[in-house]
C-alpha cells in the first residue's frame, strides 16, 4: 500500500500528491470493447460503449489528487470508494462565473434555484436533496447560518474568488466524520502564501452595471506564510419578480475578505489560522411595501486556529472554529426583522498507522450551536461528536474503509452513524485502468432551533424528532493514460421523518409552519461523467444525472429536475483559452404538481494571455437568451457580457 498523504503534507505543499502517467497509445478499440464485456450486465454498459469512441492525439497526462473531504485526512484519490468531485482553481478560472453557486452546478447531482439574480436567496440540491441537508465548509469550518429556518449554507453570498484552491464534493449519506446529513458536504480548501511573493488584481465590469474589482497578496518561507485577498461585487441587478409593477432593478454588493497564515512552530509543529469576513446588502421584492424598497443586510464572520503535527506513524490535528451570522431586513428604511447566530466548534484528530496497510483515525467534536430568532431569546443547544475510521488495503489494490460516529444531542439523544467504502483498481490494458467503487452510510439531522422556534411562535407542535437518512451507492471509474476519464454511478438513498414546512398546519398568522412527514422521502438514480481529449488542445466533458426524487406521498420534490446534463468543451491555443458549457434541465415540478418548463442555458468565456503577468478576460452568460424560471414568479439572468484585466505577479 502507497504512504498516504497526511494532514501536513497536504499543508506544506504547494501543489497536492500528482502520480504522472505517460501516454504511449489513445484508448483503442480492445480497451473500449473490453471494458464493455467487464460491464456489459450492468446498467450502464451500453452508456459506456455509445459515449467513447478513439480518436487522435490526446493529452499527454493524466493526473491523480488526494483527497480530503471523504475521512478527513488525505488519501489518494484512487483509493475512495465515495461518490466524489474535484473542480481545481483551473476549472474554476475557466467558468469565469463569480458566484460559487454557478460553479457548482455544472457538476453532476447538482441543481441550483435561484429566486432573482445575483444575491437572491438561493438553493442548492445534491441528489434533489434540500440544501439543508448539505454541509458546506470552508477549509474545514461549517459556514452554515443557523438563523436560517432550516439551518444551511447561504449559498448565494459565496464568491468563486481567486481565493479558492480546490473545491471538494462528496456526495449522499456519507459524511459520517462530520455528522453530515443526506445530501453530503461540499469542502472549500483556499489557498496559502507560497515559497516566493506573489500578488493580484483582476478588474471586471459588464451586463446590468455590474463591477467585480479583486486582489490578493501572498508570500511565504519555510517557516511561515500568508495569504490575502479582498474582493467587492456590485450589480445594479434587474427586477427580482415578474409580478412587480414598479419594474425596479433589485441590486446586489458583496464585499469578502478572507485571509489565511500559517507558522511552522517545529519540523513536525504548524499553526495556522483562517479568518473570512463577508458583508452584503440585496434589494429585493415582495415585502409587503408598495415602493418595493426592501433590503436586506447580511454579514458573516468566520474564524479557525488550528495546530497540525506530525511524528513517525502518528498525526494529530486540533482546532477551534467560530462563525457568527447577522441578518437584518429593512422595509422603505425601517428595520423590520433581525436575527443571528452562530456556531462554535472545538475539535480534535488523529491518524496513526497500526501497521502495513492498517491505518486508524480517530477524532471528537464538541459544537455549540446559538440562535437569535426575531424578537424572540436566545436559545443555544450543544451536541457532542466521536468518530473512528479503519483504513485498509484488504488486499492488492483493494482499499476498504469503516467508520462510525456517536452524537450525543442535547435535545434529541444520541445517535450512531456509520459508513462502509470499497474501491477496487485493477488494469484493463497497458495503458487503462479501472476503478470499481461502492458505499453505504448512515446519517441524522436534529430539528433546527429556528425551526422549533418558528412553530412555538405560530402556536403549532413542536414536538418534531430527528430525520435518519441511510444510501448507497455503486459506481465505476475507466481512467486512461491519453486522459480519458469516464465514471458511472448509481445511486439510492432515503430520509425517514422528513421535516418540511407544511402550509396546511395554520398557525397564528395562518402560513403553517414545520412539519414531519410520516414515510419514507426516496431519492434514486445514476451519474455519468466523460472527459475527452479530443485533441492536444481540445477537451470536452459530459455529465448527465438522472435523479428520481420523491417525497413521502411519492410526488417529485418541488425544483428537483430529473434530468441534467452539462456540456463543456475547453480549447487551448497559444495564448488564447476557450470555454463553452452548455446546461440543460429537465423535468421539474413546482408545489402542487405544477410543471416547470425545461431549459437551456450556454455560458462562453474566454482568456487571451497578453503576456506572464497579464491577460483580457472575456464571458457571456446565456448569451442564446433563454427565457426560463428556477423558480415561479422570479425573472432570471438575460444574455449578458462582460469584460475584465488580470494581473499577476
Amino acid at each position: 500500500m502507497e504512504r498516504r498523504a497526511t494532514i501536513l503534507d497536504f499543508l506544506y505543499t504547494r501543489h497536492f500528491v500528482r502520480v504522472y502517467v505517460f501516454r504511449e497509445m489513445p484508448p483503442s478499440i480492445a480497451d473500449i470493447l473490453l471494458l464493455g464485456f467487464l460491464m456489459k450486465k450492468s446498467f450502464i454498459s451500453i452508456a459506456l460503449i455509445s459515449a467513447c469512441s478513439p480518436v487522435s492525439i490526446c493529452a499527454e497526462e493524466i493526473l491523480e489528487e488526494v483527497f480530503v473531504t471523504s475521512s478527513r485526512t488525505a488519501m489518494p484519490l484512487r483509493q475512495v470508494g465515495t461518490s466524489v468531485t474535484v473542480i481545481d482553481a483551473e476549472k474554476i478560472a475557466l467558468r469565469g462565473a463569480p458566484q460559487l453557486a454557478e460553479i457548482l452546478r455544472a457538476e453532476p447531482g447538482i441543481s441550483v434555484s435561484n429566486s432573482g439574480g445575483p444575491g437572491k436567496n438561493t438553493s442548492l440540491s445534491i441528489r434533489g436533496e434540500e440544501g439543508y441537508r448539505t454541509l458546506l465548509l470552508i477549509d474545514g469550518v461549517d459556514v452554515s447560518d443557523p438563523s436560517a429556518p432550516q439551518v444551511s449554507p447561504r449559498i448565494e453570498h459565496m464568491t468563486a474568488g481567486g481565493e479558492i484552491e480546490r473545491v471538494e464534493i462528496l456526495r449522499g449519506p456519507q459524511g459520517f466524520a462530520y455528522g453530515a446529513d443526506a445530501g453530503g458536504v461540499i469542502n472549500i480548501i483556499t489557498r496559502t502564501g507560497k515559497q516566493e511573493e506573489a500578488g493580484g488584481l483582476f478588474l471586471e465590469k459588464g451586463s446590468y452595471g455590474t463591477t467585480e474589482l479583486s486582489g490578493y497578496a501572498a508570500l511565504g518561507n519555510d517557516e511561515s506564510d500568508m495569504f490575502i485577498s479582498v474582493s467587492d461585487f456590485d450589480t445594479k441587478g434587474f427586477n427580482a419578480t415578474k409580478n412587480d409593477l414598479t419594474d425596479e432593478e433589485d441590486g446586489y454588493a458583496n464585499t469578502t475578505i478572507h485571509s489565511r497564515f500559517g507558522w511552522r512552530l517545529t519540523e513536525n509543529t504548524r499553526l495556522q489560522l483562517v479568518a473570512r469576513d463577508t458583508e452584503t446588502n440585496s434589494e429585493y421584492d415582495n415585502c409587503g411595501s408598495p415602493t418595493q424598497d426592501c433590503t436586506s443586510d447580511f454579514e458573516q464572520t468566520v474564524a479557525k486556529v488550528s495546530v497540525d503535527y506530525q511524528v513517525e506513524q502518528y498525526w494529530l490535528s486540533s482546532g477551534y472554529s467560530y462563525s457568527e451570522v447577522d441578518r437584518v431586513i429593512q422595509t422603505d428604511g425601517n428595520e423590520t426583522y433581525a436575527t443571528g447566530g452562530s456556531i462554535e466548534k472545538a475539535e480534535v484528530l488523529g491518524g496513526v498507522s497500526l501497521a502495513k496497510n492498517w491505518d486508524v483515525i480517530l477524532g471528537g467534536d464538541y459544537e455549540t450551536e446559538t440562535v437569535t430568532p426575531n424578537g424572540s431569546p436566545e436559545r443555544d443547544r450543544n451536541q457532542l461528536g466521536i468518530f473512528s475510521e479503519l483504513q485498509t488495503e484488504a488486499a492488492e489494490d483493494f482499499f476498504v474503509t469503516a467508520g462510525a460516529r456517536f452524537d450525543d444531542n442535547d435535545d434529541f439523544g444520541q445517535h450512531v452513524s456509520f459508513r462502509l467504502s470499497s474501491a477496487y483498481i485493477f488494469d484493463v490494458s497497458a495503458q487503462s485502468q479501472l476503478k470499481l467503487r461502492a458505499s453505504y452510510g448512515t446519517g441524522f439531522r436534529a430539528p433546527s432551533l429556528s425551526e422549533i422556534s418558528y412553530n412555538e411562535s405560530e402556536g403549532l407542535n413542536s414536538n418534531l424528532s430527528e430525520e435518519q437518512s441511510a444510501g448507497y451507492d455503486l459506481g465505476v471509474d475507466f481512467t486512461h493514460s491519453s486522459g480519458t476519464e469516464i465514471s458511472l454511478g448509481y445511486f439510492n438513498q432515503e430520509i425517514t421523518d422528513a421535516i418540511e414546512y407544511d402550509f396546511t398546519l395554520g398557525g397564528n398568522s395562518g402560513w403553517g409552519g414545520y412539519g414531519q412527514s410520516e414515510g419514507e422521502s426516496t431519492s434514486e438514480g445514476f451519474e455519468m461523467t466523460i472527459t475527452y481529449p479530443i485533441l492536444q488542445q481540445l477537451a470536452a466533458s459530459l455529465n448527465y444525472t438522472y435523479n428520481d426524487a420523491l417525497d413521502a406521498d411519492g410526488n417529485q420534490r418541488m425544483r428537483k429536475p430529473r434530468h441534467m446534463a452539462n456540456m463543456e468543451i475547453n480549447w487551448s491555443l497559444e495564448k488564447l483559452t476557450l470555454s463553452a458549457n452548455y446546461r440543460v434541465t429537465k423535468d421539474r415540478e413546482d408545489r402542487g404538481g405544477v410543471e416547470l418548463e425545461d431549459y437551456s442555458v450556454l455560458n462562453l468565456s474566454a482568456r487571451y494571455q497578453v503576456n506572464e503577468a497579464l491577460s483580457l478576460v472575456a464571458r457571456g452568460e446565456n448569451i442564446l437568451d433563454e427565457s426560463y424560471q428556477e423558480v415561479p414568479g422570479y425573472n432570471t439572468l438575460e444574455a449578458s457580457v462582460y469584460l475584465g484585466v488580470r494581473y499577476q505577479f
